[in-house]
Formats: structure tokens, sequence, C-alpha cells
């Protein structure tokens, strides 16, 4: 294991790599969502959630991550992990057309890096876009920033 990505697990189970199967059948658009947040533990790691959603855009979870660096290595770490589980437990090829996240460049980078054949389209979140605005209304507005 690198340096980068020192320490680094995933949890799943069978059953939640199984929302991956079912949302690609679905007839919807095969895609992942993909999120990290700081807050879950005392130490600081990242918390990586890995998930899709059904046809009534209801979450489902498919695995979680705790890494030491929010970095390219440990994203595709993850993310290899859950592809081998995939092809392992239930033989099923993750090809996903759309990969929805914060855009962050960890991120972007290990889709780009684990997906080499078929790179999905790298989306952002409805949550990111609308605080993104939010964040920065003034930039869009002749008021000037308090």
């Amino acid at each position: 294991m690198s340096e980068a990505a020192d320490i680094c697990f995933v949890m799943t189970t069978k059953n939640l790599l199984q929302n991956v199967r079912r949302q690609a059948l679905s007839g919807l658009v095969s895609f992942v969502d993909v999120d990290q947040t700081y807050s879950l533990n005392e130490k600081g790691y990242p918390v990586t959630v890995v998930g899709t959603v059904n046809r009534n855009h209801n979450f489902k979870l498919v695995a979680v991550g705790v890494s030491r660096y929010e970095n390219e290595v440990a994203n595709k770490l993850i993310l290899d992990t859950i592809e081998g589980g995939l092809k392992e437990l239930i033989n099923f090829e993750w090809s996903p057309k759309v990969a929805m996240s914060d855009r962050a460049g960890a991120i972007s980078n290990a889709f780009k890096a684990l997906f080499t054949c078929a790179t999905p389209k790298l989306a952002k979140c409805y949550f990111h876009v609308k605080k993104g605005l939010k964040d920065n209304k003034w930039r869009f507005s002749s008021e000037k920033k308090l």
C-alpha cells in the first residue's frame, strides 16, 4: 500500500453492492454518487460515502470508506475495492455513465484513473451547486459583498 493511502478501509455488503446492479438495470442512466465529510470521527479522517439512486430518486448506499487522506490514491483504492466486490460477489461489471460529486479533484481523478476505457461524465451534485450559488450570490448581483 502506498504512503498516500496508508490507512484506508471500505465497508459494504453484498446486498448494498446489489444497489449498483438494481440501479443499472432500472432503465435509468447508470451513475454513482460520491461525497466526503470530515466531521464523523475524532481524527478528522475523510469519510467517503458512495451510493446511487433508484427511480424515485431515493439515495441507495453502496459503501462507506475511511482513509487518512483525501487524495486520488485513497479515492481510487475505495472505488477499486467496490469494483472488485461487484465483480467477485455479484458478477457485475461496473461502468457508470455519470459520476456525481462535489467535483473535488481527488474524486474526479480517481474516476478517470479507474474507468480508463469509458470515463463517466463528471457532474456536480445539486446540493453543492445550490450551496455554491448561495455562497457566491454576490458575484451575480450588482450589490457589494458584505
